[in-house]
């Protein structure tokens, strides 16, 4: 838990830290956000995992950087700790490769994506499932 509330203090800064994460706290962050990159999708699956859809093919280095992105990731997962079932059950990630480019595959984001996951985020991921892996495979092999 400790390791949370640190990596948050280094991720939204000591004034925001302790503060409920919200659209507010992410108005710097506000086009990373509604580009839908990331988001949490309305229904559950057929065991009431969380759904949440992962589209790189909206990273815009032009007009996000890593960090808001990754506070988009945070935004949502934080979200998240509310819902029961998220966190007995886990979250499901679906990321979507259909139109995806080299200069959009983050794969600094990924990793801290992934470490993060076992230190200090919120909820597990239970299952990542790549749609269409084909393109992401093309962009590096």
């Amino acid at each position: 838990m400790a390791a949370y509330w640190e990596y948050k203090q280094i991720l939204f800064g000591p004034q925001k830290c302790f503060m409920p994460i919200s659209q507010i706290i992410l108005s710097d962050d506000a086009l990373a956000l509604r580009s839908g990159i990331v988001r949490v999708l309305p229904n559950k699956d057929l065991y009431g995992r969380t759904i949440m859809m992962w589209d790189p093919s909206k990273n815009n280095p032009l007009l996000f950087t890593r960090d808001s992105v990754w506070r988009v990731w945070w935004y949502f997962l934080d979200m998240l700790i509310t819902d029961e079932k998220a966190l007995h059950h886990g979250v499901v990630i679906l990321a979507n490769h259909q139109k995806l480019a080299y200069h959009q595959a983050d794969t600094k984001l990924i990793r801290r994506l992934f470490e993060h996951e076992s230190i200090c985020l919120p909820v597990k991921f239970c299952s990542i499932h790549l749609c269409d892996p084909l393109e992401f495979i093309k962009l590096f092999f």
